[in-house]
């Protein structure tokens, strides 16, 4: 498994655990925050250095620019898919951000 697989495993085992119906703690929810924002900027880390690759490919293309871009986003897909998952991650964390601020006021 290379580091990418690894990262995206990671994040959806934190979501997985997050979206099952079992009721985390306030100590399991800020550990599973934690791991979740710990896998987030590792995946934006392997986005910058694929937005590095997507943009020297595009730029470096003798044609279109569109077809510029249709090779680029070939040659380096893990850069639109890592925009995504860390899109959807993000509001993960954020739901996780308020659940944990819900259960201080409870306690």
């Amino acid at each position: 498994m290379n580091e990418y697989e690894s990262i995206l495993a990671s994040l959806t085992n934190v979501i997985d655990e997050y979206d099952s119906n079992t009721y985390l703690t306030h100590a399991r929810l800020l550990e599973a925050l934690k791991r979740l924002s710990r896998a987030m900027y590792h995946l934006s880390v392997i986005h910058t250095q694929a937005g590095v690759s997507h943009n020297s490919i595009q730029y470096n293309f003798n044609g279109a620019i569109s077809r510029g871009l249709i090779e680029a986003d070939y040659e380096v897909p893990e850069y639109k898919m890592t925009r995504k998952i860390l899109d959807t991650a993000n509001r993960v964390h954020s739901a996780m951000i308020m659940e944990l601020s819900i259960l201080k006021r409870e306690m």
